[in-house]
C-alpha cells in the first residue's frame, strides 16, 4: 500500500494542491480533502496512466477514502 500512497499523495500535491500530509487511509475524498466528483475522476486518469491500468466502474463506486481507491489500485495491477 505505502508505493501507492505515496504516487497518490504526490498527485493529489501537484495536481490538486493537496498537501502530502493530510491524504491519510481514512481520509474522504470530497468531505476530507474537498475534492469534487469531476477531480476525483481527474485522479482516477492520473492513476489509471500511472500505473497503465483501467479501473473498473463497479470498483470505483464502492470508493469512500483514500484506502479504498488504493484497494482497487493493487486489485487492479496484480
Amino acid at each position: 500500500m505505502s508505493q501507492i500512497l505515496q504516487q497518490l499523495r504526490e498527485i493529489l500535491k501537484e495536481h490538486f494542491l493537496i498537501q502530502s500530509s493530510v491524504v491519510q487511509p481514512s481520509k474522504t475524498f470530497e468531505s476530507d480533502l474537498g475534492m469534487s466528483s469531476l477531480e476525483f475522476t481527474e485522479l482516477v486518469v492520473y492513476l489509471e496512466d500511472t500505473y497503465n491500468i483501467q479501473l473498473s466502474d463497479m470498483d470505483l463506486s464502492r470508493v469512500r477514502n483514500v484506502r479504498d481507491l488504493i484497494w482497487c489500485v493493487e486489485q487492479t495491477v496484480k
